[in-house]
């Protein structure tokens, strides 16, 4: 029986092209486990145009040699057009939503990467937003979610873990979500 695809082809994988002598090994370490992992890793991140108030997200799933991303446009409520914190949990949200449609049967661990510097205290209510209704309404659902999730799916460790900027420098995965985050604001744009 004859196999798709050639072993050449996996050896020579460069997600980084020209930029690859300034990507750390650990880096590109990290994101070849990702791409050849059963687990799925998905990369979230918010598009935001401060100037029209607009807002956009995008998640990039990744797992079994397969990278699919997805985005969705965002519709800011009045208090929370001034700065990106709203995308930004709202594509976290996008992501969990919609993960089961692409793990796999033998899949054991969901990881979503967000670039929100506290994302951990977010979700543990260490860190609320006290000034602000919608977000603090957002970020109960984000973290009534997540909790239903994980006991949805007691078989999967699922976690929500912080991009650092280290990282997120020449990943391809992020910078995928990130694109597609843009491209949605740009098709907005110019209608």
């Amino acid at each position: 029986m004859k196999q798709k695809g050639s072993p050449k082809r996996v050896e020579n994988l460069n997600f980084w092209g020209n930029h690859e002598s300034k990507v750390s090994d650990e880096l590109k370490t990290m994101i070849y486990e990702q791409y050849f992992s059963n687990d799925l890793h998905i990369y979230c991140d918010c598009s935001f145009d401060s100037d029209l108030s607009q807002m956009a997200v995008g998640c990039t799933y990744v797992r079994s040699c397969r990278i699919i991303v997805k985005q969705q446009y965002v519709y800011p409520p009045i208090d929370c057009t001034t700065g990106p914190m709203y995308g930004e949990i709202k594509a976290i949200l996008f992501g969990l939503t919609h993960f089961e449609k692409y793990i796999m049967p033998d899949c054991k661990k969901v990881v979503l990467y967000s670039d929100v510097d506290d994302i951990e205290g977010l979700l543990e209510n260490k860190i609320t937003f006290k000034r602000n209704a919608s977000l603090k309404k957002l970020q109960s659902e984000l973290i009534n979610l997540y909790q239903k999730t994980k006991k949805l799916n007691p078989n999967k460790d699922i976690e929500i873990k912080y991009l650092a900027r280290d990282v997120k420098i020449y990943n391809p995965f992020h910078r995928s979500a990130h694109n597609a985050a843009n491209r949605m604001l740009n098709k907005t744009q110019r209608k």
